[in-house]
């Protein structure tokens, strides 16, 4: 199995579906000052996505947390360690999560 496989499976699946979910949100950010679209393809880049990137971003933050609850309660040290990677993959993906839709709430706000 390669590295990249090895740590997919120590993830688990919910956490992989998470990250993909994350991912794919940042792909379909709005530009910032885009109207909204009522009809067509387009309801999911300027209505739906914008809706979810809230909810994933406070996923992505909540199970960084839980991570490190469960990486405290272990005595394993493998144990401790995959925790430890779950909690920085979170973190890592939540920060740039974060720094990829600041603009465009921030242009909301404006």
């Amino acid at each position: 199995m390669s590295a990249l496989l090895r740590f997919l499976h120590t993830i688990k699946p919910l956490r992989v579906v998470l990250a993909l979910l994350g991912m794919g949100l940042m792909f379909l950010r709005p530009v910032p000052g885009a109207g909204m679209e009522l009809e067509g393809w387009a309801v999911v880049s300027t209505l739906l996505a914008p809706a979810l990137a809230p909810i994933v971003f406070m996923l992505f933050m909540l199970d960084a947390l839980m991570s490190r609850v469960l990486m405290v309660g272990q005595e394993s040290l493998t144990e401790k360690a995959r925790h430890k990677r779950i909690m920085i993959m979170d973190l890592i993906i939540g920060i740039s999560f974060l720094a990829y839709w600041l603009p465009y709430f921030s242009h909301l706000v404006k």
